[in-house]
């Protein structure tokens, strides 16, 4: 369990870089490790796909349209917990969203 907290902070202090490597996980061509892993990474495929199926079944159309509308940058911002400030979500909903993102991508 301690390697994937400590994943998740290594990642939440990267520094951006322009620079290419190889993905461990799937071998692919990256620029930006964390965009990568959640919006790229071969390895994460089933965990992308699970997470859009339940966000489409169990939040509203808006909200669902309104993360599918967001940057690459935007949505890896959003999952890691930045404040939705221009979308009004009901708590519950928002509580709800916040732990479908940990169910998700935290278990890794």
């Amino acid at each position: 369990m301690l390697h994937k907290f400590a994943f998740l902070a290594r990642i939440c202090t990267l520094k951006p870089t322009c620079t290419a490597s190889v993905c461990p996980r799937c071998n692919k061509i990256r620029y930006d490790e964390v965009q990568h892993f959640f919006i790229n990474c071969n390895s994460t495929d089933a965990n992308r796909n699970r997470f859009w199926n339940i966000l489409i079944d169990q939040f509203s159309i808006p909200f669902s349209a309104y993360l599918h509308n967001r940057s690459d940058e935007e949505l890896v911002c959003i999952l890691l917990g930045q404040e939705i400030i221009d979308h009004a979500l009901p708590e519950e909903e928002y509580v709800n969203f916040l732990k479908l993102v940990a169910e998700t991508w935290y278990v890794l």
